[in-house]
């Protein structure tokens, strides 16, 4: 669902034309995303951003924000009706309510900290028993082919980066004693985008090696993984 919401964006960006249209379906799948919470309203969020200041198109991020509000509103008012209210209370308070201040920040690193040594690269490139050091190493080399993957990515392909960015302060502000502040299903949503940039940058880096070397092997990275 992110990946054709996210194909809806692009295709309603380009758009001149019946755009009021085109919003209502975008604002529809951004609330059918909302469903899963961080995923939807992370995505939501991006898609405002990358409309307002990536492409910096105001027409078509006031279309989409007024058909988002039209689409949202029966989901708002059944959850008031249900005691709640735009978002589950006890979603919200374990992003942002809990704990306060400077506590919050260092709860912030404590799970940055917890996916960059452990679950990030266990999930991308598992190695069974390895030792901290080789996934500070490996998760390391995954973040460094990642950045220079996103050179191949059109200013349409920033939708993803923003994304990216915004869902991991998302996933980075969870907090819940109970269940675990990190986990590894949390990265699940983003790990399709972060291997396509991991292969685009897989593809640079060979493209640089081969003007250093001419007659080593070369392995097509990218034709299957043509995104942007």
């Amino acid at each position: 669902m992110t990946f054709i919401t996210i194909l809806l964006i692009w295709r309603y960006e380009r758009k001149d034309r019946a755009i009021a249209l085109s919003a209502i379906f975008v604002a529809v799948m951004l609330v059918f995303t909302s469903l899963v919470r961080t995923v939807g309203i992370t995505l939501t969020i991006a898609a405002f951003l990358y409309l307002g200041i990536v492409q910096r198109k105001p027409r078509h991020l006031m279309t989409l924000v007024a058909a988002w509000i039209v689409a949202y509103l029966p989901v708002f008012l059944f959850n008031r009706n249900g005691g709640g209210g735009g978002l589950s209370p006890g979603y919200m308070n374990q992003t942002v309510g809990t704990p306060p201040g400077m506590l919050k920040v260092q709860q912030m690193a404590t799970n940055l900290w917890s996916y960059f040594s452990d679950f990030f690269p266990s999930l991308i490139l598992p190695l069974p028993h390895s030792s901290l050091a080789i996934q500070i190493g490996i998760a390391s080399v995954i973040l460094i082919l990642l950045l220079v993957g996103t050179r191949r990515l059109s200013r349409q392909g920033w939708l993803l980066i923003v994304y990216l960015g915004v869902y991991a302060l998302g996933v980075l502000s969870f907090w819940n004693p109970s269940t675990g502040n990190a986990q590894t299903r949390f990265l699940l949503p983003v790990v399709p985008f972060v291997l396509l940039l991991v292969v685009a940058g897989l593809d640079i880096v060979q493209q640089w090696l081969l003007k250093i070397l001419p007659s080593a092997p070369r392995f097509n990275y990218w034709s299957a993984s043509r995104y942007a």
